[in-house]
């Protein structure tokens, strides 16, 4: 998996970064015999003048061979809690599309 990370009004920080890798890298498995997938991240804060605390966002989006994608995003107020919802969420969007795949396959 090829992973691509963008910062949105924020500095880059390895620590964060290697959080994305130890949470998206991990969706590989759920997709076995795929050759070649990239993996866009985007993180940051949502504006800069935000009245009461920050608001973070994080989005995510797999491009598979062909013209298949999945994408998550989620937004709240620690940025870790945001990452993780992405992660929950492509998991189980690729669980559901996995188990799509194998029931078109028995009905044929």
């Amino acid at each position: 998996m090829e992973l691509h990370l963008k910062y949105t009004n924020i500095e880059p920080v390895e620590d964060i970064k290697v959080y994305i890798q130890k949470r998206i890298l991990p969706l590989e498995k759920l997709l076995l015999g795929v050759a070649e997938i990239h993996a866009w991240v985007e993180i940051g804060k949502i504006t800069r003048h935000h009245k009461e605390g920050k608001i973070w966002y994080a989005e995510c989006q797999l491009q598979l061979p062909g013209k298949k994608s999945f994408r998550a995003t989620a937004t709240r107020e620690d940025l870790f809690i945001a990452i993780d919802e992405v992660k929950n969420e492509l998991e189980r969007i690729l669980r559901n599309s996995k188990e799509k795949y194998r029931n078109n396959l028995r009905k044929s």
